[in-house]
């Protein structure tokens, strides 16, 4: 077996290397300097699974994310497009911290002379969940986001341009930014939840009472107000490409995905400019990405299991790794029920949650791949996928703050358990069933988990030991690093019976998942060492060697022969025709 080993150095502040130098070649030196210590390049040695440290993905050198990234880059370069407007336009970057398929950039660069591009370290970040109060945003993810602004910056930088990086609400920070340098639209990313659309209604309101304000100072200026335009953007298809309003949308799945592939189509990726330039003039600071010590948390260090690389660049790359240069598209469906190690699945999900890369190109590179390698159900599967992350994003329009109560889209009373002593037990890993402890442990870790995995610990949750769902769906927002509402909430609905989903009592057998997704015990023994001992055809039922399990099994026992009453009703709950209802819970399905 050829395993990655390698151990991640402690990492220096993100701070002490973005050095705001009027220089590309200084931004770019210290960007590479920070990501030379913070992501050596993996070593393969040929050794125990239990020796596997630290897995980087992608698993590619400094030199060769670069490489990939421009090279992807200049592929989507066009020298034909031409600048329509005047003045100065704002771009708030929210979810699509990316160049390629921007269309929010792209607009903002079209409709004026210069373009200031903002992101605003809000600190609603670093408030607490709604009902649990859970960290809102765990470490492990602000990290992944400060690396994709460090990227974000250092692209914006080579084509003319900047990052403006503030810290503050964007309802006080772009009506100031706007006045200041007289700009005449904000452009952002349209969202759908409530959290956002509040703060875009706040952005709104603020611009124009900063513009009411500035036309009273000066009694012959025109009462013209600034404007917040908001883009479509981060789905595979566009939301008016749709067949139907959202309002109407299917309440089932493959309704939906039928109705767009049959009658829909994706749209081009938008082209990006030679040189985006110039951004306004006289911004003598264009701040810096805070490091740990300024947001008041604790540096996070993962010693084990994945690590994701933040940015753009690396998004670009995996997908090279994977498609390109691994060649594994061609069996995903029949890998991506894997759960350890980086290359069962695509794992694009913790970028497309940032919005570092676009579902649309990803569309594009599976077509690419179809016409010039293979095209199979591996390859379609990637986009079915795609598909489901799509739905929950529509799906949250026409469900509204629904997706958040305990009796979900469906408003059925159950009576959920908030008991939080078996409810920590489950989040750090001790309900004494080694595929649960597992999973939860490196979610923990790493910020991620498989799909099956999150599949598995959302069953046991609701179903086996009764706990109300929105304890799991907002722990996983805390720890998620591809958490986005809509596929969280969305998800997690399906899996606890409150979703549009017509089967109800969906139960996932932990006996049977073990001894088909982990026969030989290799996942639990990896984050659980205490099973290192036990011989391998046990470590998924180590009885007595293990802790004692904290509840009875709804269905089924923790022998390692499961009854067939058991098998029999996991079997029954599997969706006709493969189509799992349980998309990758809390991110982007499987990826």
């Amino acid at each position: 077996m050829v395993i990655i080993s390698t151990l991640r150095s402690p990492l220096p502040s993100l701070a002490h290397f973005i050095v705001n130098s009027p220089k590309s070649a200084q931004i770019t030196r210290h960007f590479t300097t920070f990501r030379a210590m913070q992501y050596p390049n993996s070593t393969k040695t040929s050794v125990a699974a239990e020796a596997i440290e630290v897995q980087n993905v992608p698993d590619l050198s400094i030199q060769e994310i670069d490489r990939i990234s421009e090279q992807t880059l200049q592929r989507y370069t066009s020298t034909s497009l031409k600048r329509e407007g005047k003045g100065v336009s704002i771009v708030w970057f929210r979810n699509d911290l990316r160049i390629l398929d921007n269309e929010v950039l792209f607009r903002a660069w079209v409709s004026s002379e210069a373009v200031l591009p903002v992101y605003c370290v809000d600190p609603r970040l670093f408030y607490k969940t709604y009902y649990f109060s859970f960290p809102k945003t765990g470490a492990l993810r602000i990290q992944f986001l400060m690396e994709c602004l460090v990227d974000l910056k250092r692209n914006l930088r080579k084509r003319g341009l900047d990052l403006l990086i503030k810290q503050g609400k964007p309802e006080d920070v772009l009506p100031s930014l706007a006045k200041e340098y007289g700009a005449h639209t904000v452009y952002a990313q349209k969202e759908t939840c409530s959290e956002e659309l509040k703060i875009e209604r706040l952005v709104t309101r603020n611009l124009h009472r900063a513009q009411k304000q500035s036309c009273e100072e000066i009694s012959n200026k025109p009462n013209t107000f600034v404007k917040l335009e908001l883009i479509w953007s981060g789905t595979m298809y566009h939301i008016d490409d749709l067949p139907f309003n959202c309002s109407s949308l299917p309440d089932v799945y493959t309704q939906f995905r039928k109705s767009v592939e049959s009658k829909s189509m994706v749209r081009s990726c938008i082209k990006i400019p030679i040189n985006m330039g110039p951004p306004p003039e006289n911004i003598k600071d264009w701040g810096s990405v805070p490091d740990f010590t300024e947001l008041g948390l604790q540096q996070p260090k993962v010693n084990k299991g994945m690590v994701f690389i933040g940015g753009e660049s690396a998004a670009l790359s995996r997908v090279h790794e994977y498609f390109w240069k691994k060649d594994l598209l061609k069996i995903y469906k029949e890998t991506r029920n894997g759960m350890i190690g980086p290359d069962y699945s695509t794992k694009v999900s913790p970028w497309l949650a940032s919005g570092s890369i676009s579902p649309r190109f990803i569309y594009d590179e599976v077509k690419k791949y179809e016409t010039e390698r293979l095209a199979n159900n591996s390859t379609y599967w990637v986009l079915f996928e795609l598909i489901w992350r799509d739905y929950f994003r529509f799906l949250s329009i026409k469900q509204g703050n629904s997706l958040f109560h305990a009796g979900g889209p469906r408003e059925l009373a159950v009576n959920w358990s908030q008991d939080h002593t078996l409810f920590n037990a489950w989040r750090d890993g001790r309900t004494g069933y080694p595929l649960i402890d597992a999973s939860m442990k490196e979610l923990m870790t790493t910020g991620f988990m498989s799909n099956r995995g999150r599949q598995i610990v959302c069953s046991f949750l609701v179903r086996d030991m009764g706990i109300d769902w929105r304890m799991g769906a907002e722990w996983f927002e805390t720890c998620l690093l591809d958490y986005d509402p809509c596929s969280n909430y969305g998800n997690w609905t399906y899996g606890a019976g409150v979703g549009n989903d017509p089967r109800e009592d969906r139960y996932f057998s932990i006996p049977k998942q073990a001894e088909t997704y982990d026969p030989d015990g290799e996942f639990v023994s990896y984050w659980l060492p205490e099973l290192q001992s036990v011989p391998a055809e046990k470590q998924n039922f180590p009885g007595s060697s293990y802790i004692k399990p904290i509840v009875p099994l709804k269905y089924g026992s923790s022998n390692r022969s499961c009854s067939r009453k058991t098998r029999e009703v996991t079997t029954s709950r599997r969706p006709a025709g493969g189509e799992s209802k349980w998309k990758n819970l809390g991110g982007k399905r499987r990826f």
